[in-house]
């Protein structure tokens, strides 16, 4: 029983620390873009969610998403790839007016 307690435990704190680790990449990469001037389109800072974006793009229109959304069911899959598909799928409720159903269906 203490065995299994302790394998639970070391899994929470892997997941949280993968986590954190993402959200300091995603603000340091921020300030070192507000640093450079760096704008993106939706007039946000640069992040390492919009750089997973642009790079999961033709996944996404691989998988059949309309090319409007593309870029963001491609964010969708690279968060659902890096931290995990809880945080996907609270950002996909977020936008989910933003997206034809298809698109939803798909991410």
């Amino acid at each position: 029983m203490a065995a299994a307690i302790d394998v639970i435990w070391h899994f929470l704190l892997y997941k949280n620390a993968h986590q954190l680790n993402f959200y300091l990449i995603e603000k340091h990469l921020g300030w070192m873009g507000d640093l450079a001037g760096v704008q993106i389109e939706d007039g946000g800072s640069l992040s390492f969610e919009y750089i997973l974006g642009k790079i999961f793009i033709p996944l996404a229109y691989i998988m059949g998403v309309p090319s409007k959304d593309c870029e963001k069911v491609a964010r969708l899959i690279g968060l659902k790839t890096i931290v995990n598909e809880f945080a996907a799928y609270q950002r996909l409720g977020e936008m989910a007016n933003d997206i034809t159903p298809r698109a939803k269906v798909t991410s």
